[in-house]
């Protein structure tokens, strides 16, 4: 094999170890840092765009902090209430010791997530969404629950309805209404 050969292969092989070293590092990354999970409790309903697909738009709670200090900042610092959902107990600048979720915006005083839409299986939506809006009319406890990263990173887990996955209730009843209608 000659030099130029070698050559070319060497860099076709470091150009490709280029090309996957970013997204093997992140997913490296989210998957192996700890990460604190919180549930928080939501309210909400079931659009349909043509572009994204099927979700559930949420309104995350608490929308305020449990100190009331609303001044600046870009992460909310959170902790586990007496309830066992998440509450903010302050707004800060940079992430700290505590666990905190990056902020999307704030309006007046309120606090919007990131996390503001569940995404479902199309075919399970519709059958989600029923449940969703039962729950809620029922005041039954709706909790998204999500992971929260050390540098403020957060990611969906579950939509938890009274504890159970919403998925897992979807499936449940969609196979309820097959067998019955039989």
């Amino acid at each position: 094999m000659n030099r130029f050969k070698f050559f070319k292969i060497f860099c076709f092989v470091l150009s490709i170890a280029a090309a996957l070293y970013y997204p093997v590092q992140k997913i490296i990354g989210y998957e192996f840092k700890t990460s604190h999970v919180f549930d928080f409790k939501v309210t909400g309903y079931d659009p349909y765009d043509p572009a994204r697909g099927r979700f559930i738009a949420l309104t995350v709670h608490p929308r305020k902090t449990e100190k009331g200090n609303d001044i600046g900042g870009q992460y909310a610092e959170l902790a586990v209430g007496k309830d066992g959902l998440a509450v903010v107990t302050s707004i800060v600048d940079k992430p700290g010791k505590e666990p905190c979720v990056r902020l999307k915006r704030r309006y007046y005083g309120d606090i919007h997530y990131h996390f503001d839409r569940y995404y479902i299986n199309a075919d399970l939506a519709p059958e989600a969404d029923k449940i969703f809006k039962d729950a809620v009319a029922k005041n039954k406890l709706c909790a998204l629950q999500v992971k929260v990263y050390p540098d403020g990173a957060s990611a969906v887990s579950e939509l938890l309805i009274d504890g159970v996955d919403i998925r897992k209730l979807a499936k449940e009843s969609l196979k309820k209404n097959c067998t019955t209608k039989k």
